[in-house]
C-alpha cells in the first residue's frame, strides 16, 4: 500500500566513455546555466554515443549532433555532442537510430569521426540534461572517469 507514494528513481547511464565534468564548466552559456535542464557532461575519449536509457527516441536534430530520449515516467534526456558542432551540418556524424523508435539503454544512437571533429578544432564535450524534471533531485553524480554505461546520475 505504502509503494504509492514511493517514488521511483531513474538510473542514467553514461552514454559515452570520458571525463565527467559539472555543467557549470561546460563552453558554453546555455547549458553552464542549467537553462536548459540540469545533468551532467563528459569530455569523450569515445567516437559512439549511446543512449542513456530505456525510452523512446523522440528526437533526432538534422544535424545529428543530439538527439533525445523519453523515458516510460515521461521523463526526457537531451544528448548534445559538442559545442558548436550544429554548424557541421551533420558532417562527420553517422546516425544509428530513426526517431520514433523504441531503444533500450546502451544502444548505439551516434557516431562521429574524432578525427575529422578535431580538424575542425570543436570541443566534443557531450552533454546530458534533463530537460524536463520538474521536482525530481539529480543524485549519485558521477566525477572523474566514467565508461559507457556506468552510473552518470540519477534522478528522483
Amino acid at each position: 500500500m505504502f509503494h504509492l507514494f514511493k517514488k521511483e528513481s531513474i538510473c542514467v547511464q553514461a552514454p559515452i566513455s570520458g571525463t565527467v565534468i559539472a555543467l557549470e564548466q561546460v563552453n558554453d552559456p546555455t547549458f553552464a546555466q542549467k537553462l536548459m535542464g540540469d545533468g551532467l557532461a563528459i569530455k569523450p575519449s569515445d567516437h559512439t554515443v549511446c543512449a542513456p536509457i530505456e525510452g523512446e527516441l523522440i528526437l533526432v536534430a538534422d544535424t545529428l549532433h543530439a538527439f533525445g530520449i523519453r523515458a516510460k515516467d515521461g521523463t526526457e534526456l537531451l544528448i548534445h555532442i559538442g559545442i558548436d558542432t550544429v554548424m557541421l551540418k551533420g558532417s562527420g556524424f553517422q546516425q544509428l537510430h530513426q526517431q520514433g523508435e523504441t531503444i533500450k539503454a546502451q544502444e548505439p544512437i551516434i557516431t562521429f569521426s574524432e578525427t575529422y571533429l578535431h580538424q575542425k578544432d570543436l570541443d566534443l564535450t557531450t552533454i546530458v540534461i534533463a530537460t524536463n524534471a520538474g521536482s525530481k533531485v539529480l543524485g549519485n553524480m558521477r566525477e572523474g572517469t566514467i565508461h559507457t554505461g556506468d552510473l552518470l546520475f540519477s534522478l528522483k
